[in-house]
């Protein structure tokens, strides 16, 4: 009778461990769990954030293409005033020179 009762001790410990692990164990699965959730959670918030900068980055893109169109062809625009001074500026040279030229050559006739 004192083995059984013995037996009956030792299952009854072994029964209270096991319930403890179970315990244990759920309670790892629900940390699991809740941590799994929390990175769902925290993955489709930057998820969010990732999609608005996108689509920022997208519009600044598109507006610095708009800018930059607009600069170079600024750029054009005052290269071509540039060179056409530089032509006015030669030809007016030229003229100067054909004029003193000129004056030369009647007052060396005369």
């Amino acid at each position: 009778m004192a083995q059984l009762a013995s037996e009956h001790e030792a299952v009854i410990q072994e029964n209270e461990m096991l319930k403890q692990e179970l315990n244990a164990a759920r309670e790892e699965l629900q940390n699991l769990h809740r941590h799994q959730e929390e990175s769902e959670v925290k993955l489709k918030t930057d998820v969010k954030v990732l999609v608005k900068e996108v689509k920022l980055l997208r519009n600044s893109q598109t507006e610095l293409k708009q800018e930059l169109s607009k600069v170079m062809k600024q750029k054009l625009e005052a290269e071509v005033l540039f060179l056409f001074r530089e032509i006015n500026v030669a030809f007016f040279v030229l003229y100067i020179q054909y004029q003193a030229a000129y004056i030369w050559v009647s007052s060396a006739h005369s």
